[in-house]
């Protein structure tokens, strides 16, 4: 027996294509690959014109490659390996270790700072060395120690792997 006979299956030789007029079915036929082309065509158009989130929009300074400051003072963040998966940032300066998420530790490193800028130079330009997996937030904290310290400019050095 057949599935004819069965009647499972009914019976449609033509498909689809036995409705609407012939000249049609190529263009239905092809609909999904012209959908797909004008996408692309459309995402290669738009390119990065559109955000995907909104941010904060500022300006960076002009560059100064050729009036380079040497800097006063040198200080090193490295990520500290022995404190595990939170992690805390070990900072350098003069010979001595600190760690900045110990208030007291980040206390001593500001005073140290500020005896130097006093012995020094008032207006210091400070260097401040830092391995990339060193978090945002201890780079700020460090900038912001050097500031109250009265050091006038900043330059951060990542050091990639």
């Amino acid at each position: 027996m057949t599935e004819r006979a069965w009647h499972w299956k009914p019976a449609r030789p033509e498909g689809i294509w036995r409705h609407g007029a012939g000249w049609a079915r190529p263009v239905v036929a092809a609909a999904p690959w012209i959908a797909i082309v004008l996408l692309l065509v459309m995402f290669w158009t738009i390119g990065n014109r559109l955000a995907a989130a909104p941010g904060v929009m500022f300006d960076l300074p002009d560059s100064v490659g050729g009036q380079g400051v040497a800097p006063t003072f040198t200080m090193l963040a490295m990520p500290n390996a022995s404190s595990g998966e939170s992690g805390g940032t070990l900072v350098f300066f003069d010979d001595a270790r600190y760690e900045i998420g110990d208030p007291q530790s980040a206390a001593q490193l500001g005073g140290q700072i500020v005896r130097h800028v006093q012995e020094n130079a008032p207006s210091a330009t400070m260097l401040l060395l830092a391995d990339k997996r060193v978090p945002t937030g201890d780079l700020l904290r460090l900038v912001g120690l050097a500031r109250g310290a009265g050091i006038g400019h900043v330059q951060i050095a990542e050091k990639r792997e």
